[in-house]
């Protein structure tokens, strides 16, 4: 668990304010399933999350429930595991020393794990293949960037492709793929037709050929 800018006299919804960090309300409120409006009850001190809450909490932002509840510190573990993007899945797919991350200059809190259920973005990704994604990624998506969203609620990965002022084409790598989508970058934002969820920042995959 990261060291938290919060003092242990206060109280759960200044911890939950703490976790969600810089992101939005409506980002987080996705990430935990719930409406933003019920994230700022919970942060005020107006409401108490349930105990299927807290343990998402706990799993999403890498913290120890004894933390969460109380404020009592505990020592960082040297490993941490990313949560599987679009799953309560408990156990993790992939479990990352928090040393070689502070190397890449990767914020843990800020990692998601997206395993690729599909072949559309061969020969780059195959299907069975797991990406570490990095949230908070800014708009527009850098040019040639694997980016994972949402459409229709369900993720998936697209290549950006610059299209224009204030657009942007997400296609797929696939060779028998046609063209791709266009989309406006507001379109992107928090509740748009394909959310942004963030970059793919590492590829894990067999290596082609063995």
């Amino acid at each position: 668990m990261r060291e938290r800018k919060v003092r242990k006299r206060e109280g759960l919804g200044e911890r939950i304010r703490a976790l969600r960090g810089s992101r939005s309300r409506d980002c987080f409120a996705g990430e935990l399933g719930i409406h933003k409006n019920t994230l700022a009850r919970y942060e005020a001190g107006q409401r108490m999350p349930d105990a299927a809450l807290l343990q998402r909490l706990c799993r999403i932002a890498q913290v120890a429930p004894e933390w969460l509840l109380d404020g009592e510190a505990k020592a960082a573990p040297d490993f941490v595991a990313p949560p599987l993007v679009g799953s309560d899945r408990a156990e993790p797919v992939l479990q990352l020393n928090r040393e070689w991350l502070n190397a890449q200059r990767l914020d843990a809190d800020a990692l998601r794990v997206h395993v690729m259920a599909d072949g559309s973005m061969e020969p780059a990704v195959a299907a069975g293949d797991v990406l570490l994604v990095e949230l908070g990624s800014p708009l527009p998506p850098r040019d040639g960037a694997l980016v994972l969203v949402r459409v229709d609620g369900e993720p998936v990965v697209r290549r950006a492709r610059q299209a224009g002022v204030g657009r942007v084409c997400l296609v797929r790598d696939h060779a028998q793929s046609e063209g791709g989508t266009l989309v406006a970058l507001h379109e992107l934002q928090p509740g748009g037709s394909h959310e942004l969820v963030g970059r793919v920042c590492w590829h894990l995959g067999r290596a082609r050929g063995v």
